[in-house]
């Protein structure tokens, strides 16, 4: 279990902001004079935006939308997440197959929510996969990061909040994972637990939409389908939608996947009186440095409120 905490963007994140952005604008193969401005424009957006200390996935969402625009394409990596959610739903389907073999309640649980950690590995943004990539690499490293351990292991601890519970807000991060998330969501409902899954409302790089959803049939094994705000990049409270907020409230648990998920619901841990748990593999140093490790790690744990 981990203690909330308010995450702050260092100057490393200036320089993942605009290494990313750069990257996106020549996967899409925009010429020099608009890469150039949405260098500009990005700079130009943390100059006047640092000073407010805000969650580092707001300033990547604003760079993103800078992209959006000049690029004038409203889903520029249409094609890098369908591969994602194909890539996703192959390794599913294995899972799945060797789920029929797994006895016990809390067996099946923790082997569906180990997998749902792994799946937080695709994220073309990040973690090695970047912008270029393919099916079949995806599927590989999928393999891989289900075979290490977790580096922070509430489980068991977080099994027994959830299978007490009557409603849990299941909060999405990245394509492609999602068809490993709806294996354990579709878990979760034979426990007879309401299960509302939210989504982003536009697409926003790798995060998922509720187009991502129904593409993966994960709608169809969830008793509701929401939108946690506008085409921002994890959950960003300010841009947050009424619906998400009420729901959020009226949830006995809620389960996060993805970092820029729990920089949110860490940063603003007590706004929510549910139990708030946090699935995911970090991506840089800042944010397992939270839990004393390095490195790129598993972590499936509780925020708890200071």
């Amino acid at each position: 279990m981990v203690k909330a905490t308010k995450i702050s963007t260092r100057a490393e994140c200036v320089v993942c902001v605009l290494e990313d952005v750069y990257t996106a604008s020549e996967t899409i193969m925009l010429n020099e004079a608009k890469k150039k401005k949405i260098v500009e424009e990005t700079l130009d957006l943390l100059h006047k935006k640092l000073k407010d200390d805000e969650i580092p996935s707001s300033y990547i969402t604003g760079a993103h939308r800078i992209l959006k625009k000049i690029s004038r394409r409203e889903d520029p990596f249409k094609e890098q997440r369908k591969i994602c959610n194909d890539a996703g739903m192959r390794v599913a389907e294995q899972v799945d197959r060797q789920l029929n073999s797994i006895k016990g309640r809390y067996e099946r649980f923790r082997y569906l929510a180990e997998w749902a950690i792994a799946g937080n590995l695709i994220d073309i943004r990040t973690a090695g996969t970047s912008y270029e990539l393919a099916s079949s690499d995806l599927q590989n490293r999928l393999m891989e990061a289900s075979k290490e351990q977790l580096a922070v292991d509430d489980l068991r601890k977080i099994y027994d909040e959830v299978i007490g519970s009557k409603r849990v807000l299941y909060v999405l991060d990245n394509v492609g994972e999602i068809a490993l998330d709806r294996l354990f969501i579709r878990e979760l409902r034979t426990y007879g637990i309401f299960v509302m899954v939210a989504a982003r409302g536009g697409p926003m790089t790798s995060d998922a939409t509720v187009e991502d959803l129904s593409y993966v049939g994960l709608d169809k094994v969830s008793d509701r389908v929401i939108v946690t705000g506008a085409d921002t990049l994890g959950l960003i409270i300010s841009e947050a939608s009424k619906e998400f907020l009420d729901e959020a409230v009226n949830a006995d648990v809620i389960i996060a996947k993805g970092q820029a998920n729990f920089y949110a619901l860490s940063t603003y841990r007590s706004r929510f009186s549910s139990t708030v748990i946090s699935l995911f593999r970090t991506k840089c140093d800042c944010i397992s440095s939270v839990f004393g490790k390095k490195g790129k790690i598993g972590i499936a744990t509780i925020i708890e409120n200071k």
